[in-house]
Formats: C-alpha cells, structure tokens, sequence
C-alpha cells in the first residue's frame, strides 16, 4: 500500500531515506494516514519531481495506484492531461508554491480515473496541502482529498459520489413536484450503489402510492401497509432507517432489528436487498426511499449514509417545488376567487348564487369538486346536500351522515367558529386516496358548510380563500333573497301601475311598449299610464324617473298614484306637472326627480293640452310622414319648488297618431356608440305609417324593433313608449 522510495532527479540520485527528520515523521504520519476514510498523499517537495513518497490505502484504491513502481512521482501517478485545478494554476506549481511560501492551500481537483479504477470516470476533490518539515524548508508535502459533496460520508466509489453532486445540482433547479421525485429516485439508486428504486408517498391512512420508480423498480398499485410499528412507517416518520436483506434480517442503528419484512414486496425477485429512508417532507405528507438490488454483491457500508443524504437533499428540493407551484396555484386560484366572488353579486335568485359558486370552484379555481351541505331539517340529524359539483356519490355519503357532533356537523350548526385556523384545517378529510375534502363554515342567512374536493395538493393560503368566499356566498344569498323580495313587491307595483281596466272611447287606438333595463325586474325607471277623467277626458303620461331597479321603481309608484290624483280631476297639464313638482320635492331626496310628458285631450274634438318636463318632444304620425312637435322643454320634475311649466295645445286629425317616448328611446347607442336619435325616430315612424292599415300597437311594436336592430339587442336603458291613434 504505502510507499516509500528514491525519485530520479536530472542530475543525481537523492536517497530520502537518508533524512531522520523525513523518515521520523513518516513513521508517525503512515498509520495515521493508513486509517483515514479519505484520500491521502504525501510527495516530496526538496527535487521538485513530488516522487510519491506515501499513499494510504483510500488513495490507492481510488486512483488505481495497484502496480505502480516505488518510485513514481506525481506526474506519473495523476497526469495533467487527466487531472486538472479547477480554480488555480496547474498541481505542480501549486506545489512549488507551497514548497516556497510554506503556507496551506486549499483547492479544486477534477481527475479522470484510468480504466480498472475502482471510481467513475470523473471525480472532483477538494484538497487540503500542507507542507510537512520545520523551519522554512519543506521535505515533503502532504494532500488529503475530500469528496466535494462534503464529509458527512467517507470513503464513497466515486460514482456515488458524482451521483450525488449531480442530484444536489440539479434538485436546485425549478422543476415540477413529479420531476423532482423522479430526480430523486434515479440520483438514490446511483448514490447508494443499487439498480432499482422507488418512492413512496403516504396518501392517508394505511395506503402508499408510488410516485416514482425506475423502469426496473415500477410497482403495481397502492402499496397498503397497516401497521403503525412496521418498519416502513417507522421509517417514514424518521424513526429509523433500514438496511434489510432476506438472508439477514437487520438493519442500520441501535434498536432496529427487523424482524419482519419491511414491505409487502421484500423478497421479491430484485427486492432480496432493500434500504430504506424517510422523506422528511413539510406538513402532512411523508415518505420513504427504497432502493435494492445492489450493483455488486452487497450494499457498502456506507450506503445507507449517502442514502439519508440523497433524502435530505430530495425532501428540500420537493417542498421548494412543491412551494412555488402552490405559489402559482394560489395566484390563479386568487384571481379565480375575485372573479367568481364578482359574478356572485350578479345573481338575482339564492340558487343561482349556490350554482355560480359551485361552478367558479370546480371550473374557475381547478378545484377537482365542491358541495354545499345544510343542516338536516325539522331537527334531523345530519347534513343535506344542497348543491354540487364534481364531487362523487361517496364522498357526498360520507358527509351526510357525520354526526352533529362531528367537526362538521359543528361547522355546519355555527358551533365552532369560521375562525377556528379558518375552520378548514380541522374539518380535513383525507379518506379518498390521493384527494381531500376541506370545510368550511357558511354563516347566515345560509348557515351550512362548504366542501371543496382535491385531487392535488393545495397551499394553506387556500383555507382562507374559501372561507371569504363562504362569507361572499353568505352575503350574495342575503342579497338574493332580498332581491328575491323586493321583486315580489315590484311585481305587484307593476299589476297596480299598469292602465287596465281603463275603457276608452272605439275611436281612440292606444299601442305601447316598456322594457326595463333591469335585469328580473319589470318595473324599472320608465313609466306609462292612460286613464279616464271625471269630464271624460283622457289623460296619458309617459316619463322617467332617475336611477334604475327597484328602488325607481318605487318612486314610479308615487308619480303614477299622483298623476291619477291630480289627472282624475280633469286639471289642466301644466298645472298637473306644477302639482307634482311639488310632491316630489316634498317627498324625495334632493337627487331625485323625474321627466314627464302629460297629454290630456278630450276624445270628440281630439284637441290635447301638452305639458314636458324634460321630456323629448313627442311626434306626430300621418300618412304622409312624421314630426316633432314644437313645445318648449321645461326642467324635470322635482329639481325646484318655484319651476314653473308651460302647455302647448295640438289637434290630431283623423288618421294621425301622438307618440310620446322617454330618452331611452332616442339615446339607445349602437354598437359603435352612435345615438338612436330623433332623426332616426321620425325616419322610423314614417316608415311604419306609410301603409294603408296600421294600429297604434303595430307602430310602437315597430320601433322597439328598430331600436333592438340598432343596439344588436343590447339596451342599457329603460325604454316606454305610448302610441295614441285617431282612428278614421
């Protein structure tokens, strides 16, 4: 092994041996050296040849050095074209500078090993040289190399040792979860010294999927192992770490005798030789490395160590690979939660919020499923299914029938709060292999609980997410329901504010149309009504009152029984609108008020006093063409106590038709912004009266479908328009 002999110089022959010093502490220095784990050398400095003047074992066995002559020197034993400094000048001029300086160096070493070495081709090294001698003149020199992946395991074949400087640089490297295992499992076979591999990942209670295995270490299926004290889940908490052979039941560590199989599959043709680590990996997932079938007849000592290194490196690169893609699962799932969270508001009817949830989970968010459950009722026990989607008959089972006293049956009754970590993490199940459900608390006015179904794993931040969206279902169900109400009132308004039951004169044709631009409401801002008064006359009105929905809708209802109030009495239309001014002013916020457009004719001479309250001028349609009346545009309805309001005074002769409308008419925008407009109004009702028979109904029916031809069916306002028609 060691080696201690004469180096030929170029013009004499040095005997080292002749040096007391040298030879002194060579004799201290070989059994030191002969017993490290590592590499080491030690040249001679004084020729300048570095003649090999000792190598431990270690070195000799890693390099190749079998056969080598005593006197070889370094160049002979690691040439240049072979071994090279990484980060320096060439190895014999880092000696000669030790030789001179005396100081320590510290360097680099990429060697490619000769054939029949006992390494990889290609190891790298970091050495250690210090020069050996006293005063300021070096007899020798002494190197001791460290594999580059550190010290936590001695003496590893050098393709081991690659195999773990390979693995730990490329587990640094963004990579999806499933590269990284695969990564892991190949680099665990190379650096442990076996031919197959797997990792298994424990799915929750007893089961173990594969996920990932090397073309001859595939297993079939799940892997089921019951025991909490077998050997494989001691290994997967970190409890021990297993060295197991079918001949030779034992394992690595003080108390762990194996004294069964560690896996269903130990024993089988490949698996005769197993080791065995724990995944330390973050939160609730666990695991274990398994590699067998050792490269030669057994596992070194030391395989189990590079092993726990291989697991400790592979747990690290999985929880930063798993950390950025729930970073990136949580960006889309935030940006889907705002958008479904937005479309909730949308809804008009409770079920419609309970559906649009569902679907914004499971096909917005990516989530694999997603339920709502109530408490049962009538004071049964359990939950009921409300909503789902995506989420199998089985699991639906299993929640329906957890007990009251169950964490979700507490979530479900309000017994444990929604701030209890968000009340997700608690109410966990994990009984689906690979998938998980997690609850959540809906608060009133839908108290129940909100299941979502998993198929992957998702970040914490997730619990959060779903617990603002059960407040946001919460709040759109109350809004709903409130919506829900507030139409039946409207619906109702409407039955009342619609002219019925008014019998009017044969000769009087009456056509009208209103739409409500909002949407499940009727009754919107845009009002019409026609009635009869105490002289017989007739009185029409057609306007607008500001804003949209529900709550116009009640200030509509005000003007429609005001109009009837003053209008029954047969006052005049200027003084009707002087009227009703001052109702709503006395009876409205200061940001209300209405437009209005009041006829009132009697129906034998047909002779009409009109009033307009910021209203658009109504047309006159005949045979021959339509037009605008000219009639001055006083301010709305509702600004000013002292407004006061003038009255024109037409007659329609037989034939002819007023139009009255509200802007909703003329300002609906096509599709490139342009306005309707009175222009395109008047066009469109001389189009409609050139015919020989036309109805009121026929001429208002024809211009709402201009008006929808013009918009491409998309008004954004509420229109009303009444047709009074002097039949011949």
């Amino acid at each position: 092994m060691g080696r201690i002999g004469t180096v030929q110089g170029s013009e004499r022959v040095t005997d080292l041996s002749d040096s007391a010093e040298q030879t002194s502490e060579l004799a201290v220095l070989r059994p030191v050296l002969d017993g490290l784990p590592v590499p080491a050398i030690v040249v001679e400095a004084s020729s300048g040849q570095h003649g090999v003047l000792h190598a431990n074992p270690e070195f000799s066995r890693v390099f190749g050095l079998d056969g080598w002559p005593a006197d070889a020197t370094l160049r002979e034993m690691l040439p240049p074209e072979r071994t090279t400094v990484l980060d320096g000048p060439p190895l014999e001029e880092v000696l000669e500078t030790i030789t001179r300086t005396g100081e320590t160096v510290t360097t680099r070493v990429q060697h490619d090993v000769p054939p029949g070495a006992a390494g990889a081709l290609r190891t790298r090294w970091t050495v250690h040289l210090q020069p050996l001698g006293t005063g300021d003149t070096a007899w020798g020199i002494l190197g001791v190399l460290v594999d580059r992946s550190g010290q936590l395991f001695a003496g590893a074949r050098a393709s081991e040792s690659t195999a773990l400087q390979d693995l730990a640089a490329g587990l640094t490297a963004t990579k999806p979860v499933e590269q990284v295992y695969e990564d892991a499992v190949r680099g665990a076979v190379l650096a442990a010294g076996g031919q197959r591999g797997a990792i298994l990942l424990s799915e929750g209670g007893a089961s173990f999927r594969v996920a990932a295995a090397t073309p001859d270490g595939v297993l079939n299926g799940p892997i089921t192992v019951e025991e909490l004290a077998s050997p494989l889940w001691q290994a997967c908490l970190g409890r021990r770490r297993i060295a197991w052979s079918v001949d030779d039941e034992t394992a690595d560590g003080p108390g762990d005798a194996v004294d069964t199989t560690p896996l269903p599959f130990a024993g089988e043709p490949g698996w005769e030789q197993l080791l065995i680590v724990g995944l330390r990996l973050h939160g609730r997932w666990q695991g274990v490395i398994v590699v067998g079938e050792p490269r030669m007849a057994t596992f070194d000592a030391e395989a189990l160590e590079r092993l726990e290194l291989v697991a400790t490196l592979s747990s690290t690169a999985v929880d930063n690979a798993r950390l950025v893609d729930q970073f990136q699962r949580l960006e889309e799932m935030l940006t889907a939660a705002v958008m479904t969270s937005a479309a909730l508001v949308e809804c008009t009817e409770p079920q419609d919020v309970q559906r649009r949830l569902l679907d914004g989970l499971v096909g917005d968010m990516g989530l694999a499923g997603a339920a709502l459950w109530v408490p049962g009722s009538d004071g049964e026990p359990g939950l009921q299914l409300a909503a789902s989607a995506g989420l199998p008959s089985e699991v639906h089972e299993l929640i329906a029938h957890l007990p009251d006293s169950s964490m979700a049956g507490k979530l479900a009754h309000g017994a444990v709060s929604g701030r209890l970590r968000q009340a997700a993490t608690a109410a966990a199940t994990s009984s689906w292999p690979g998938h998980e459900v997690r609850l959540v608390h809906v608060p009133e006015p839908a108290p129940g609980i909100l299941g979502v179904y998993v198929d992957r794993p998702v970040p914490d931040l997730v619990d959060g997410v779903l617990a603002t969206l059960a407040h946001a279902l919460a709040a759109a169900v109350h809004q709903a329901t409130l919506h829900e109400r507030a139409r039946t009132v409207v619906d109702s308004l409407q039955r009342e504010l619609r002219p019925r039951g008014v019998v009017l004169p044969q000769q009087v044709d009456v056509g009208h149309v209103y739409r409500s631009a909002t949407a499940g409401v009727d009754v919107g801002g845009d009002f019409i009504d026609w009635f009869v008064t105490e002289r017989d006359e007739i009185g029409v009105a057609c306007g607008d009152v500001s804003g949209k929905g529900v709550e116009a809708a009640s200030l509509t209802a005000m003007a429609v029984y005001s109009l009837r109030a003053f209008g029954m009495r047969g006052t005049s239309a200027a003084m009707l609108l002087q009227l009703l001014n001052g109702s709503v002013v006395d009876q409205t916020p200061p940001e209300r008020f209405m437009t209005l457009a009041y006829a009132k004719f009697d129906p034998a001479t047909w002779e009409f006093q009109l009033a307009l309250a910021g209203q658009p001028p109504p047309a006159v349609v005949s045979a021959g063409g339509a037009r605008l009346v000219d009639a001055p545009p006083d301010p709305p309805v509702g600004i000013d106590t002292d407004t006061s309001f003038d009255q024109t005074e037409l007659q329609l002769g037989p034939g002819e038709a007023l139009v009255l409308y509200t802007d909703g008419v003329t300002e609906a925008r096509g599709a490139d912004g342009a306005l309707f407009g009175s222009a395109r109004l008047i066009e469109t009702l001389s189009g409609l009266a050139s015919g020989d028979a036309w109805t009121a109904q026929q001429v208002a029916d024809g211009v709402w479908a201009a008006i929808q031809e013009w918009t491409d069916g998309g008004t954004t306002d509420d229109c009303a328009l009444v047709v009074l028609r002097r039949c011949e």
